[in-house]
């Protein structure tokens, strides 16, 4: 289990969550936390390509919403 601290614009927004690589290159990323999925591809070195996914549970809200991401270094 991992633990990440998204930063937003209210402030740090901690999460527990797991994950694994997995495909033919080991580019396809899952990722689940308490309230939802993300899958995506590792299309570049540094970059993520993926989509979130929530579907009612606790919160009685669903969401899905893609974006890409690039490491900075």
């Amino acid at each position: 289990m991992g633990y990440s601290d998204l930063v937003r614009q209210r402030g740090e927004h901690p999460r527990a969550l797991i994950g694994e690589l997995t495909g033919k290159d080991n580019k396809t990323v899952l990722i689940v936390d308490t309230d939802g999925y993300l899958n995506g591809q590792l299309v570049e070195d540094n970059v993520l390509s993926f989509c979130y996914t929530q579907a009612g549970g606790k919160s009685q809200s669903s969401v899905i919403s893609c974006s890409e991401v690039k490491r900075a270094r």
